[in-house]
């Protein structure tokens, strides 16, 4: 029996994954249309009539914008934040804010990461930052739902799309790690601007995808 995946928002403002189904009806209507009614026109070779290229498309579940915002590119660095260090860190950080990822220090850049903030939200503990910096530019995106993962599967998290302003660590979470991040702020994923870029609630993102335990064992 296949397994099922039962997703919940944590938050109003959340977007649960939902999987992609690609309409193909209406293509291969055009392509039987352009064969009988054109000479020369035809339209049938396109990706979504490709059984591969669609199997692939429709892997897994689309992860969705929760918020309409702009990104940017942003300098950090890692640094000791421990009382001993205090005397000179201030002038070193003069231009930085200092942000703090589980137990390490990050010196983000204050002109390039102002749109950290602009989406705090509220939560049982008070307000929450959806963005947290994560290191060598990328940023810990909280996405306010959670989910109930098969105990023998892994979750793998993927690009909506390669290329593109906006790059998707890829990483993969066991079934513990994620009910994990779930339970506190909603399940989580990396992300780094490599340019500018302006998204909208609803936009697709990444791809979330179930691997059984033994893709990772095959040899």
């Amino acid at each position: 029996m296949a397994p099922t995946v039962a997703f919940r928002r944590k938050f109003p403002w959340a977007i649960p994954p939902e999987r992609e189904r690609i309409a193909t009806d209406d293509l291969k209507d055009y392509a039987a249309t352009a064969e009988r009614e054109f000479r020369w026109h035809r339209a049938g070779r396109v990706p979504e009539l490709c059984w591969p290229w669609r199997l692939a498309a429709e892997l897994g579940w689309v992860i969705r914008c929760p918020v309409d915002l702009r990104m940017e590119p942003f300098r950090d660095f890692e640094v000791g934040a421990g009382p001993e260090h205090r005397a000179g860190l201030d002038d070193i950080l003069r231009d930085y804010d200092l942000w703090m990822h589980h137990a390490t220090p990050l010196a983000v850049s204050k002109p390039e990461s102002r749109w950290m903030k602009l989406h705090d939200f509220q939560s049982e503990h008070g307000w929450q930052s959806m963005f947290i910096p994560n290191g060598r530019g990328t940023v810990e995106w909280h996405l306010g739902w959670d989910c109930d993962w098969p105990a023998d599967a892994f979750a793998l998290f993927l690009p909506y799309r390669f290329g593109g302003p906006l790059e998707v660590i890829p990483g993969i979470l066991d079934a513990r790690h994620l009910a994990a991040a779930g339970a506190k702020l909603g399940v989580s994923m990396a992300v780094k601007p490599v340019a500018e870029c302006e998204l909208r609630r609803g936009d697709p993102i990444a791809r979330l995808v179930l691997l059984h335990a033994d893709s990772l064992k095959a040899r």
